[in-house]
């Protein structure tokens, strides 16, 4: 079984400095600006560094968003995690980040992003806003919550990409929704209990099968990731392969680890890309 998570009470020390990327929402925007810069490096595709700002503004105030509508649900007295009380304790501070994030954020889209990719961006901006309604008030999106995150931040990652894509990029693109797909899935499965506590949970779980699900899904992708990077010779593949196979490597392991650091490596599987930054 996983320890029992961390709480800021109960930390007898100061929190890990490696747990503040996740505490501060900064994990998921990190992970999207290495997937788009290699992407760009792997297709041989234009980006600039106003894009990247973009990117990571708008991830990071997704997150934010998200936690603290988590944290106004959140009952201190049932199981949680560390993160949601975390936002629960500084709801304030965030909300107000959030703000100034939006306010950076829409003065960059408009100054430096071409009609195009504002466009494109409207869109998904308004399948965010379905999801998050869908999530957190009406409850239709529950049911698929981990794939639609994860359909949703692969097509952010490569939003400024989509005008000109080809066949090539777009299976890249969809190997990256399957892998955070399974990402988030994986999360879900080690959380499943204090997502029940607290009535975030997924309906697309049934614990006694999704485990072992998943651990096929893993293998699957990992055996079609290395196809892939012998056939297109394309070190893409590789770096999607890495993390597949470290998702995996966690979850064979996860008794062994905390759940925060569980929740910390899960991300950090995702950064396979700096593996092979000067190749």
């Amino acid at each position: 079984m996983l320890a029992r998570p961390l709480s800021l009470d109960n930390l007898k020390t100061s929190i890990p400095f490696w747990a503040w990327p996740n505490l501060l929402s900064l994990d998921a925007a990190i992970v999207a600006l290495i997937w788009q810069w290699f992407l760009a490096k792997s297709f041989n595709l234009a980006l600039n560094w106003q894009q990247e700002l973009v990117l990571a503004l708008t991830v990071w105030l997704i997150y934010i968003l998200d936690r603290l509508f988590d944290g106004l649900k959140l009952d201190l007295s049932k199981a949680h995690s560390l993160r949601h009380e975390f936002y629960y304790q500084h709801y304030f501070e965030f909300a107000i980040l959030a703000l100034l994030i939006l306010l950076t954020d829409i003065y960059f889209v408009a100054t430096s992003l071409q009609i195009s990719t504002i466009i494109f961006g409207l869109l998904l901006s308004g399948l965010v806003l379905l999801y998050g309604l869908g999530l957190h008030l009406l409850g239709f999106a529950r049911a698929y919550k981990e794939i639609y995150i994860g359909i949703l931040f692969s097509i952010g990652v490569s939003l400024v990409y989509l005008k000109d894509s080809s066949p090539e990029l777009l299976l890249a693109i969809a190997f990256f929704a399957i892998l955070a797909s399974l990402n988030c899935l994986l999360i879900s499965s080690w959380e499943h209990n204090l997502d029940l506590a607290q009535n975030y949970h997924s309906g697309i779980f049934a614990p006694e099968k999704i485990n072992l699900q998943i651990t096929a899904s893993l293998l699957v992708f990992i055996l079609l990731s290395l196809a892939l990077l012998i056939i297109s010779r394309n070190y893409y593949y590789f770096a999607i392969f890495l993390s597949f196979s470290l998702l995996l490597f966690l979850d064979f392991n996860k008794d062994l680890l905390s759940n925060l650091s569980l929740r910390i490596l899960v991300d950090l599987a995702l950064f396979s890309p700096l593996l092979l930054i000067f190749l």
